[in-house]
């Protein structure tokens, strides 16, 4: 009584990766007004196989996110039935182009020599000033406060500068009186 062994079929394995299409293109983009980011939006790519069963594609950051001030690189990834994987990337780079609000500019200083002196010294609160990327800006006056002024009028500057090196600057005047 022989029987015979029947092997078994071998199974057939994809070894094919997806074929990704339309992978978007580098973008520049600057901030959503006030804030440190920008909501960013493209059509995903697409993908076929050669198993003839769609491929869906899956983006990393996904589109309509937040995208925060700097360079942030998107993968995109399909994956068929036997999970091969083909990948696309591109970079999405946001700008801070918003300058930082400078609140309160210091009042007009007005000041008097004392008698025999020819110059005096004067002080002022250094303005504060916010910005959209959340980072509070460095602020500096020219002439800074503390500094000694001569008789007449002397124009100040305050200068407010972000991270991304937007500036934003008040005036305002020392006079000083005999």
């Amino acid at each position: 009584m022989g029987s015979a062994l029947q092997r078994p079929m071998p199974l057939y394995k994809d070894m094919e990766a997806p074929v990704i299409s339309g992978c978007p293109k580098n973008e520049a983009m600057n901030t959503d007004p006030g804030k440190p980011f920008v909501v960013v939006s493209w059509t995903n790519p697409t993908a076929t196989d050669n198993s003839e069963v769609p491929s869906e594609v899956y983006c990393n950051p996904a589109s309509g996110t937040n995208f925060a001030i700097g360079l942030t690189n998107v993968t995109c990834v399909a994956t068929d039935g036997d999970s091969n994987i083909a990948t696309c990337s591109f970079s999405v780079f946001v700008e801070d182009v918003q300058a930082p609000e400078i609140d309160p500019c210091p009042g007009h200083q007005n000041e008097v020599l004392l008698p025999g002196e020819n110059t005096t010294t004067v002080f002022w609160p250094v303005p504060n000033a916010t910005d959209n990327s959340g980072i509070t800006p460095s602020v500096k006056c020219n002439p800074p406060p503390g500094s000694l002024f001569p008789l007449g009028l002397t124009p100040i500057v305050c200068t407010a500068i972000d991270g991304s090196g937007n500036i934003a600057s008040c005036n305002l005047h020392v006079y000083v009186q005999g």
